[in-house]
């Protein structure tokens, strides 16, 4: 995810993310920057319903990106889009990064968060 997205999400700015792909995951997902491979955040993922094309291209073209015009190829607009909706957004006080494995694209196990050294 963009780290621009990434941010509206954990701000609570954005209620959803948008995505090409249905995904059967549920529960507590983390936000990551996919440049810099940092986890930022975590979210619950609650649901995922199918959107309009029209709906998909909106959301492009909110928040940050207001004004901006969003454009599919004509050839996937009549593709079907999802919405993740999204709850209990919250920052990771000390990102981190992570590397995925090669067949992880989207969706990365994380498994336990690495130990933070807290100095008194």
């Amino acid at each position: 995810m963009l780290e621009t997205y990434a941010y509206e999400i954990l701000k609570g700015e954005k209620s959803f993310d948008v995505r090409s792909f249905p995904t059967p995951i549920r529960g507590d997902i983390a936000i990551m920057d996919t440049k810099s491979k940092k986890i930022l955040g975590y979210v619950e993922l609650t649901n995922v319903r199918a959107i309009s094309y029209e709906e998909y291209c909106a959301w492009h073209q909110s928040g940050i990106y207001e004004g901006l015009t969003f454009e599919i190829p004509e050839e996937k607009r009549q593709a079907q889009y999802y919405a993740y909706d999204l709850l209990n957004p919250r920052f990771e006080p000390h990102p981190y990064k992570i590397t995925p494995k090669e067949n992880e694209k989207v969706f990365v196990d994380i498994g336990t968060p690495p130990m933070q050294e807290t100095l008194f």
